[in-house]
């Protein structure tokens, strides 16, 4: 979009501002592709109700601002700044390169640009009845240590996985997906432990149990049906299961299989065919 002649980053933007998609790609070096899309500009109009006249467009000398009208439904924000601007406000910089692919302003995973917040191996599986399963976040501490009795979660994370040497450690929160302040539960698990195609689960605590006596044997159902989804063979659980929790496994279990140790042959759980599409992903 920059020309030769131009002594700024008004008129790219204004050009942006008429840009139509499907355009493909632009030959190299940037003065032919610069004519390219001065020539794309000359033969199509934007589409997808985009009215170029309505973007607004803002330029200072360190920080340039538009607002590009997309659809008929409003503008994209677009900002471009340098590090003289930067350095003179940190605080709002480093904000703008977090919203720049998080729609979360509190998040604090790991993910790579334009991917939503709960890609990359995190965990967010709703289960019905009101009710989530997320991976744990730094400003979950209160809620996990008030439900726990633990002073912190690092010491939790100690009591649970000290004696683990192999696999991944993941710490879940079960929550009210209405009301995502309010803990039901932590679950503690190890995958790829005590085999590569295990998940161990080590500590599982639940509050209110005894008023909702189904809740536990409903998180069972679900991590076999999300393990398995995902290659997993087997889950070890630090007792058998209850024989509420077997009648609860036993629609997606293959006929003459049921579960009564602690290992749970996930090779047994068939997944309804459209499972994946009435689940979020689980373990990615």
């Amino acid at each position: 979009m920059v020309g030769p002649d131009d002594d700024g980053i008004a008129p790219a933007f204004e050009r942006l501002s008429r840009f139509a998609d499907g355009a493909g790609e632009f030959p190299e070096p940037h003065d032919q592709a610069h004519l390219a899309a001065l020539e794309h500009l000359r033969t199509v109009t934007p589409d997808d109700g985009r009215v170029p006249e309505r973007t607004l467009i803002q330029v200072g000398e360190h920080l340039a601002q538009m607002a590009l009208h997309a659809d008929g439904n409003g503008h994209r924000p677009w900002y471009v700044f340098d590090d003289v601007w930067a350095g003179a406000h940190p605080d709002l910089a480093a904000s703008l390169i977090h919203y720049a692919y998080h729609w979360d302003p509190g998040c604090t995973r790991r993910h790579g640009l334009f991917q939503p917040c709960q890609n990359e191996e995190y965990l967010d599986l709703h289960l019905g009845h009101a009710d989530r399963v997320r991976d744990y976040e730094p400003y979950d501490e209160p809620l996990v240590t008030g439900l726990t009795g633990a002073h912190s979660v690092a010491e939790l994370r100690r009591q649970i996985f000290q004696d683990a040497s192999t696999g991944e450690q993941r710490l879940l929160l079960v929550l009210n997906q209405d009301q995502q302040s309010e803990a039901f539960g932590v679950i503690g698990a190890v995958l790829g432990h005590p085999a590569p195609d295990a998940c161990e689960l080590r500590y599982f605590r639940l509050v209110r149990a005894g008023r909702r006596p189904k809740l536990a044997s409903r998180l069972i159902k679900a991590l076999c049906l999300e393990l398995r989804k995902e290659g997993y063979r087997s889950l070890v659980l630090s007792e058998p299961p209850t024989e509420l929790c077997r009648r609860r496994l036993k629609p997606v279990i293959v006929r003459g299989a049921s579960p009564v140790g602690r290992v749970i042959p996930l090779t047994d759980v068939r997944l309804p065919d459209d499972y994946a599409w009435r689940t979020n992903p689980f373990f990615l």
